[in-house]
Formats: structure tokens, C-alpha cells, sequence
């Protein structure tokens, strides 16, 4: 076997060359070429970190914007109301002000009208970021992200520094649009559902009273059957539940305006008149409880037509579904409020 080991290797006539030359002749050659690569394989790498510590700035950062289909101006109250962080910022809240979502934690800084200012972490690196709902556009407004790093004086820090910032991309990519989808839903933002309809009730029969006081259940009842005794005259059918609308212009003077939508048009008289709805459309909110519910409904109501720039052509009112005279628990009466809109 030793023998077979170094015999001769004829290679062409007149050249002979013992297998042991020819793998140490190998060897040799392989390592050049290792040598070669790691030569290479370091150069490049100090090139790279050559040209990160010349060139690339000692802040960097990203920006991301993400279109919301919801008005500015509600967007902006949301946000800059004390309490509702915890509504609309998803995540696991460790306080008040520290949120930690998924592999990323963030530290509310600064709430206002504004914008937030916050920092997130992840591992060893923060960002410091601040969040802004600017001026619609198209009918959305564009949430900004705004993120921004200070890099690492060591050049390896600083490499590693900007392999990771895709974890913070990828982190605020996936909360927008957990906070996009929380503020598309107006019920979210408002607090009650909004409904878009059509007018439906064309005819009503209205009276007008003054009052010095704000009137109470019992005198609202009052002018509704008043209103009913009239309409039996002629005789036509009621069509729908009665309509209140209750102005408070002067501080001392409540004019109440009470209707019923009636079938068709009737003979008037000073007290009692027609008006016409036009079918147009109409916004209404359905309400369960006493006045308190009623003001805080109509108040978000009121917020979501300014919020839209809508204009109304007509009077708001609210439409009384439970006969409140027969049912004394304001908690258990149902109340819709109508704004009709362009």
C-alpha cells in the first residue's frame, strides 16, 4: 500500500511527478485562495464601514403616512382628549403614559391638538418620533409618522444600527393600521352610531309655544295632543311619532316646536301649520335614556356635522318614540335625533 502511494504519476511523456507533490501542490493552492478571499472579504468590509462612517449622517430616521378616512378635525380632539390613549392606541398599556406593542415599547411624551411626541424602543435602540394628523386631503387625512435615530460614533454600532431599523418600520406599519381601522369607524370617534337616511315624512302639522322655563314632559304632552285632536278634525292619519325641536336662543325664552308627520296637507289655521320636508337626506341618532343621554347624543351629533362641513336646510329635531307621559323612567326612553343635512 505504501508503495502504491508514491509511485509515479506520468502525466505526458517525459514528466513524472510523485502523488505526494501534487497534493501538497494542492494545498498550497487552496490556501492562496482562501487567503485571496478573506483578503477580499475584509477589504470590502472596511470599505463598507469607510463609506457608513463618512457618509451616512450621524441622524437618520424614516417617515411613514397613512391616509385615514376621517375628518382632521375629529381626529385632532381624539387624540389631544386626556383618557382616550387607551381607546385608540393599541397594545399592552404598563402605565399611563408606556405602551408595549408586539416587539417594540412606546413612551407617550406629549399629548396636544398638535400631535404626539413619543420614544420607542426595542432592545438597545430607541427612536425619538412624533405622530401628526395633517390637513385633509381628498376627503382623508394623512396620518404622519415622524421617526428619527442618532447613530452610534462606532462604525460597527452604526452598521448595526441601520440593519435594525427595519424593526421599527415594520413595528409602526402594523400599529397604523391597527389605528386606522379604530378611527374609520365613526362610532369609535363619536360614541354612538350615525346613520345616513332619507327623509321620509313629507307633511307635518306644527304648532309653536313660549315658554319661560324649560317645559316640562307634561306640557310637551299638552301641545302633542293638541296637535292629534286637530288632525282628527279633518279627519288624516298620523304617519309617525311626534317631532320636538326646543330653542334656547334667550337665556329666559323656550320656544318649543312640537310636529306630527301626517299623511297629506290639511287647512291651517294661526296656530297650527303645514310644512314641507323636502327628501332629501337626514342624519339620525338613536338614543336609549333620559335628558343627559339626549344632550350628550346631540352634542356628538352637532360635532360629527361640523367635523363633515355639512350644511343643514332645516330644522334638527328629535323624534319621541317612547310616549314619555305613560313611562316616568327617563332611563328606558328611546329618543331619535334627526339632522337633516345637504
Amino acid at each position: 500500500m505504501a508503495n502504491n502511494f508514491f509511485r509515479p504519476l506520468y502525466l505526458r511523456p517525459g514528466i513524472i511527478i510523485q502523488s505526494k507533490y501534487l497534493i501538497f501542490l494542492f494545498i498550497v493552492f487552496e490556501t492562496i485562495l482562501f487567503m485571496k478571499r478573506a483578503v477580499f472579504v475584509t477589504i470590502s468590509f472596511l470599505i463598507l464601514v469607510v463609506f457608513i462612517y463618512s457618509f451616512v449622517p450621524a441622524r437618520g430616521g424614516f417617515e411613514q403616512t397613512t391616509p385615514i378616512g376621517a375628518p382632521v378635525s375629529a381626529l385632532r380632539r381624539y387624540m389631544a382628549t386626556p383618557g382616550n390613549l387607551r381607546q385608540w392606541w393599541p397594545g399592552v398599556f404598563i402605565n399611563d403614559s408606556t405602551i408595549s406593542y408586539k416587539n417594540c415599547r412606546y413612551q407617550i411624551k406629549q399629548i396636544s391638538l398638535s400631535g404626539l411626541l413619543f420614544t420607542v424602543f426595542s432592545g438597545k435602540d430607541s427612536l425619538q418620533g412624533s405622530l401628526q394628523c395633517q390637513e385633509m386631503d381628498q376627503g382623508k387625512t394623512p396620518l404622519l409618522w415622524n421617526c428619527t435615530l442618532h447613530y452610534s460614533n462606532n462604525p460597527v454600532s452604526k452598521t448595526n444600527q441601520l440593519l435594525r431599523m427595519s424593526v421599527f418600520k415594520n413595528n409602526i406599519r402594523e400599529l397604523t393600521q391597527e389605528v386606522k381601522r379604530f378611527f374609520e369607524n365613526p362610532e369609535n370617534i363619536y360614541g354612538c352610531k350615525i346613520v345616513r337616511q332619507k327623509v321620509t315624512d313629507s307633511v307635518l302639522l306644527v304648532t309653536q309655544r313660549s315658554f319661560n322655563h324649560q317645559p316640562a314632559t307634561a306640557e310637551l304632552y299638552s301641545i302633542i295632543s293638541d296637535l292629534k285632536k286637530y288632525a282628527k278634525k279633518y279627519p288624516v292619519a298620523v304617519t309617525n311619532y311626534p317631532m320636538l325641536n326646543i330653542n334656547n336662543a334667550a337665556s329666559s325664552v323656550f320656544i318649543a316646536t312640537v310636529a306630527l308627520p301626517i299623511e297629506k296637507e290639511i287647512p291651517t289655521d294661526p296656530a297650527f301649520m303645514i310644512k314641507k320636508m323636502v327628501l332629501g337626506n337626514i342624519l339620525m341618532v338613536e338614543v336609549k335614556g333620559g335628558p343627559g343621554a339626549i344632550a350628550q347624543h346631540r352634542k356628538a351629533l352637532l360635532q360629527f356635522v361640523n367635523d363633515n362641513h355639512l350644511v343643514s336646510p332645516a330644522m334638527p329635531f328629535a323624534s319621541l318614540v317612547t310616549d314619555r307621559a305613560a313611562a316616568p323612567d327617563s332611563t328606558q326612553w328611546i329618543t331619535r335625533l334627526y339632522y337633516p343635512v345637504y
